[in-house]
């Protein structure tokens, strides 16, 4: 029977053949490999050469020795397990129709591997459409000897850094290195928007690297210097907080959960099991464990350029969508320029998404990996906003605010603001008709610009 060490000897194997000669000769790669490693590591490779022969992973010709390999991929999905294997674990306890939210969750967590991590995601849905039963396995999967992720009930403004000088105390130094895990967000963003403010500038600064407390009773709090990802569940009210946008900027990324099949649920609840819910996410945990063990040193091609630029796009777009202006009340016109952030974080975080998309499989999909990059995206602005936009950009022709109004059950005022935002910002346009008898303006028709056309078409799973 394979297992991890039996690969990795196979791997460094195939990467001495290739360094010792273009046709490596086995005695000749050996002995070379010997030269490396300890005796007994030694020993052990004789054996399992001779269990890659049996097995017909590796074969070398009796008369030149030519080492060949036959199914190295095949001996490291029977170790590590697959991308499939991990959904028919999940599958086994829960109903799944969009199996991106997984690759995602993993990929996230792959970040943890990787310097300047710095992904910070929320899963984003209605209570009870399972979005901590999706990521509380990750509570229970170790890299190493160390826990990938931290599990954080709740957030005080004292819980990060304590302000009692010293770290005992502190959960920041805990933090680094892992993903700080929140099941439910709710118990901050419910909290009083003062201790709210000060959370979310604490958040802040721990995204940027860095973790400190100015107190006037201690002042020798330390301030730590932290590396870690963040995973969070939250409600669609998450959108109604202007103070957490307005503190947090474009850190945060989400992913809406709108997969959510109530027939197949239920039936799935009247199958179940005996099993709890802790038991379901540990072994579900440890098919993960076993899967990302391998996916973290995978090696994938650059990326290329259509790719780049499609990312960048969406970055863009993501970062002029949650730009929001102030307008007069008594018009209802745009005040000045709406002015969005940047797209650098968010296009730094969408870098390291995709990358680690790409790792969960040899032959991941660039195709899928782009498409949870647009979900993300879109999860991560408006909701109303979203919806005018979605039926622009899934619409032949140009719309007008009424047909937008009949489309998405929204009031004139609020359609008409967030199409004067997405304007300002390029993002859409409109014309106007003209009745040249009466030289008035009978309407005006927006429509998405060709830049962002397509953006929304992955919003809904297939």
């Amino acid at each position: 029977m394979m297992d991890r060490e039996g690969v990795k000897a196979l791997e460094l194997l195939k990467q001495e053949s290739n360094i010792t000669d273009s046709n490596p000769d086995i005695e000749k790669v050996k002995k070379v490999f010997k030269s490396k490693i300890p005796d007994e590591k030694y020993d052990k490779l004789e054996a399992y050469i001779q269990q890659y022969v049996n097995q017909e992973i590796i074969d070398f010709h009796d008369e030149t020795l030519e080492i060949q390999f036959l199914d190295l991929e095949g001996a490291k999905e029977e170790v590590y397990g697959s991308l499939e294997e991990v959904y028919q674990e999940y599958d086994r306890f829960y109903h799944v129709e969009d199996y991106r939210k997984i690759d995602l969750l993993l990929a996230t967590t792959l970040s943890v591997n990787t310097p300047d991590k710095n992904v910070w995601l929320m899963f984003v849905g209605a209570s009870g459409v399972g979005k901590s039963m999706m990521t509380n396995p990750i509570n229970h999967v170790k890299s190493g000897n160390m826990d990938v992720a931290h599990m954080v009930s709740d957030i005080t403004t004292n819980t990060l850094v304590s302000g009692q000088g010293g770290k005992e105390n502190d959960l920041a130094p805990v933090l680094d290195g892992r993903i700080m895990y929140v099941p439910d967000m709710s118990t901050i963003v419910g909290k009083r928007s003062e201790d709210q403010r000060e959370i979310f500038a604490q958040l802040r600064n721990l995204y940027d690297g860095k973790a400190k407390k100015e107190t006037g009773s201690h002042g020798n709090n330390p301030e730590y210097q932290v590396d870690v990802s963040f995973i969070g569940n939250v409600t669609p009210a998450i959108f109604s907080k202007q103070l957490i946008h307005q503190d947090m900027g474009t850190r945060f990324l989400y992913y809406e959960i709108n997969d959510f099949n109530k027939e197949e649920v239920f039936d799935k609840i009247w199958k179940g099991t005996e099993k709890s819910e802790d038991e379901k996410a540990k072994e579900i945990a440890e098919v993960i464990e076993n899967f990302l063990a391998e996916c973290e040193n995978r090696e994938i091609d650059e990326i290329g350029a259509e790719e780049k630029e499609e990312i960048e796009t969406v970055a863009e777009w993501t970062a002029k969508m949650r730009a929001s202006g102030e307008f007069d009340r008594r018009n209802e016109e745009l005040k000045s320029s709406v002015v969005p952030e940047e797209p650098t974080r968010i296009l730094k975080q969408f870098k390291k998404i995709y990358e680690n998309l790409l790792k969960l499989d040899s032959n991941y999909e660039e195709e899928r990996a782009l498409s949870i990059v647009r979900k993300i995206g879109a999860s991560s602005i408006d909701p109303d906003k979203r919806r005018i936009f979605i039926e622009l950009d899934s619409s032949d022709t140009a719309l007008e605010i009424g047909a937008l109004m009949d489309r998405t059950d929204l009031g004139r005022k609020a359609v008409k603001r967030r199409l004067l935002e997405m304007t300002n910002v390029g993002v859409i346009d409109s014309d106007l008709d003209y009745d040249f008898e009466s030289n008035r303006a009978e309407r005006q028709n927006w429509k998405v610009t060709e830049d962002y056309q397509g953006l929304s078409k992955d919003f809904v799973p297939k």
